[in-house]
């Protein structure tokens, strides 16, 4: 390792960034694969809000951070990413419940699979 930050530190860097970089696009598609759908305008910052609540708990960031970086275990990256893909799929379902209650008279949805592809595609752009 000491090697790795001295002699080879350039390149370890770069290496330790496009890991991270890559980590990040293959969890965030993991995480909300199947959570596409229709919400209230008004409902897509309290949303989000808690979808951030859930994915940057200390002890789920750590557990990326673990996986990724010290025991390189993808196992655990897919298993860690698909149980907040559960949770994920439980909040965006409650709010999808109430635009299909509320929000299809007056039209005032987003489709919230384009969100996802947002938030993917500027992981992949940096």
């Amino acid at each position: 390792m000491d090697v790795l930050r001295t002699t080879y530190r350039e390149g370890y860097r770069r290496l330790l960034t496009e890991i991270r970089d890559l980590g990040e696009l293959y969890i965030k598609t993991l995480l909300f694969q199947g959570a596409d759908g229709y919400i209230l305008t008004e409902d897509k910052q309290a949303m989000f809000q808690e979808i951030e609540r859930l994915i940057n708990r200390p002890e789920i960031l750590a557990k990326f951070q673990r996986a990724l970086f010290q025991t390189a275990d993808l196992r655990l990256v897919q298993e860690t990413a698909l149980c907040l893909n559960k949770e994920i799929k439980k909040i965006t379902g409650a709010y999808q419940d109430r635009a299909k209650k509320k929000g299809a008279a007056n039209g005032k949805t987003e489709r919230t699979g384009g969100m996802w592809q947002k938030a993917v595609a500027a992981a992949k752009n940096g």
